[in-house]
């Protein structure tokens, strides 16, 4: 008999042997990705890709990198949940100037009012993360001023290393006049507004001390709307500048969440989540969406009802994450059409704009300039954030029977944290870097030692993004790992134009090759700073800790660099392929067009006999700052 323990390393050597035997095995019957293919294959991910992209973009969460590095706020090592559980709006008035548009107009309008959360630095006046907005309550026909208190449960979930007593909540009341004709919103305006401090110490208690532990708390509401932040940049002085509302104020609690850190491998830093929120990678429960009657699955993190004397209380929810999968790519390549005349051009271009920058001539001898590596990053991406903080980086070799191909070094990539979602993308992009060899000398045996041990990343000056793509495995439904069809004779199973739209500005915020921005225009960003301690940009999740060495980065205030390339260079179009399979971590291979449903019930029911059901621990997706990595 043998050991668990011998059993566990049989298997991964078993594992192991079976991946470099698939890597090799793909490279001796690989054939070549020709761009020339049909583009039948396009018209199978354009429309998933769509839907992500109108998600994505709604999911945009705001930094600090506008800021100098002495004004960002300070930040602890490690994030922390907040939870917001707002009750209820006493003393309130409608609008003065809303009473007087309805009875100017004779209008039957009704009004209804809903409550905002944005976040807001006082020391520079600027807003970061992103916005809530929360359901918007009828209150009938708003001909007439009257004192009223508005009941106003639901609850704002966020993840912050913030800790600053500078950086505030915002709460809005916002007023919308809404068409009797339609039921549709035609005019807002704003009912009044309050600051919350959430990033300072003391922090609140953990919810998961129990709830009655969490005290309500109130804040008086000013008259006007948030826009006199901006007006008022002393934030000495901003009380006094400030009127507030008779007799009104907002009712909420503030508590600690620790079981959020969970969610921070999927979603964005300061990103307000609420209760409808979709994340891709929760586990879907029954939610009954405002504007239906009908419960459907959701993957959100909701609420939690108690009981309570005063009625039904609403309490944070704790996130469930769903059992995630393993995808594995296999046969990767590139095609790059035309490609030494586009790295020639690159090259050319980029020593004639070296004289205008920060890099005299005098400390780079542009004659020696090349293009140092080519690498395909690769990461999940849930609409929110790239899913773990990272992208995986692995290198490009040149295909010695295709000049234009571009093949992977690293075989067979294994990249972890994958759960079937509409809106969980796998994403690529291609890059290059560019700058000059380490020139060593032969005497010089102290240095050859130096550059052995460590790697000369002073020589690279700039990354170019060629562009991104995304492939999206699931439609919710079914599990898809090929989009040629399968009637078709191809190369790979997956094949995906590279595009520079705006896919590529949600995936990756640094400058990409263009080619109509301007007749022919193109962007290199410098490369990091010799300072080991500053992060790499390109790594960086949220660019907070970047952005402190950026000066440093960039050698000058001007950290991009135009290029002008011919638009002949993208006359025909770059291409990423790749063979992909998908491994359950107990099911073991899925095939294609396998069943999401029975999936999610297969494992529903295995949790169920094996730890007890509800009460079992999350799985990790995928930790934040890991990366995909070889196998």
């Amino acid at each position: 008999m043998l050991s668990d323990s011998k059993r566990d390393d049989d298997r991964s050597v078993r594992t192991s042997r079976a991946d470099e035997k698939e890597s090799q095995e793909s490279k001796s019957d690989r054939k070549s990705l020709k761009s020339n293919h049909p583009k039948t294959f396009e018209s199978l991910t354009d429309r998933r890709n769509k839907k992500w992209l109108s998600f994505a973009r709604s999911k945009v969460s705001f930094g600090f990198k506008h800021l100098p590095p002495n004004a960002i706020p300070s930040m602890s090592p490690d994030a922390r949940g907040i939870s917001i559980c707002l009750e209820k709006i006493t003393g309130w008035t409608v609008p003065i100037a809303v009473i007087r548009e309805l009875q100017r107009t004779n209008s039957e309008n009704g009004i209804a009012v809903q409550l905002s959360l944005s976040l807001f630095h006082l020391a520079t006046s600027s807003f970061f993360g992103s916005t809530w907005m929360g359901q918007p309550i009828s209150l009938g026909s708003g001909g007439q001023s009257k004192i009223m208190d508005i009941s106003y449960p639901d609850i704002i979930y966020m993840t912050t290393r913030i800790v600053d007593p500078s950086c505030v909540g915002v709460v809005e009341l916002v007023v919308s006049q809404v068409d009797a004709s339609n039921n549709l919103t035609s005019t807002q305006y704003g009912g009044g507004w309050t600051l919350l401090h959430l990033f300072a110490r003391p922090f609140p208690p953990d919810i998961a001390e129990g709830a009655d532990l969490i005290p309500s708390s109130s804040c008086a509401v000013f008259a006007g709307s948030p826009r006199d932040l901006m007006v008022h940049k002393d934030v000495k002085g901003l009380g006094a500048a400030l009127t507030e509302m008779p007799h009104c104020s907002l009712f909420f609690k503030h508590c600690s969440h620790r079981r959020l850190a969970l969610l921070q491998p999927l979603i964005a830093e300061n990103a307000t989540l609420g209760r409808y929120d979709v994340v891709p990678g929760l586990m879907a429960h029954p939610e009954v969406l405002p504007d239906s009657s009908q419960s459907r699955p959701l993957c959100s993190l909701g609420v939690e009802l108690r009981a309570d004397r005063n009625g039904p209380q609403l309490l944070p929810a704790q996130p469930r994450l769903a059992v995630p999968l393993t995808l594995k790519l296999a046969n990767i390549q590139v095609v790059v059409p035309q490609r030494a005349q586009l790295e020639a051009a690159v090259l050319q271009a980029y020593r004639r704009s070296l004289a205008g920058s920060s890099l005299s001539p005098q400390s780079v001898d542009t004659a020696q300039l090349q293009i140092l590596s080519r690498s395909l990053r690769i990461g999940l991406h849930s609409g929110h954030a790239v899913v773990g903080g990272l992208w995986g980086s692995h290198p490009l070799v040149e295909d010695p029977a295709e000049r234009d191909a571009l093949l992977s070094a690293d075989g067979v990539l294994s990249v972890p944290g994958y759960v079937p979602h509409e809106f969980m993308a796998l994403a690529l992009m291609v890059e290059f870097h560019l700058g000059r060899p380490a020139v060593q000398s032969r005497s010089d045996s102290s240095a050859v030692l130096r550059s052995a041990n460590k790697p000369s990343a002073e020589h690279r000056l700039a990354y170019l993004s060629l562009g991104s793509a995304l492939f999206i495995p699931s439609d919710g439904l079914t599990l898809s790992l090929r989009n040629v069809p399968d009637d078709e004779e191809s190369a790979v199973d997956v094949q995906l134009t590279l595009s520079r739209d705006e896919v590529s500005s949600v995936l990756n915020p640094k400058p990409l090759l263009q080619g109509n921005a301007q007749p022919g225009a193109a962007v290199v960003e410098p490369q990091r700073s010799r300072d080991p301690a500053a992060p790499n940009p390109t790594d960086s999740v949220n660019n907070l800790d970047f952005l402190k060495h950026q000066q440093v980065a960039a050698g000058s205030r001007d950290d991009m660099t135009r290029l002008e390339l011919d638009e002949r260079h993208f006359s025909a179009g770059l291409m990423v392929g790749f063979d992909l399979k998908a491994l359950h971590p107990t099911r073991g291979e899925l095939r294609h067009g396998a069943s999401i449903r029975a999936l999610v019930d297969l494992t529903a029911a295995e949790n169920e006999a094996g730890q007890g059901g509800r009460d079992r621990d999350p799985e990790p997706v995928l930790r934040r700052g890991e990366s995909p990595r070889l196998t």
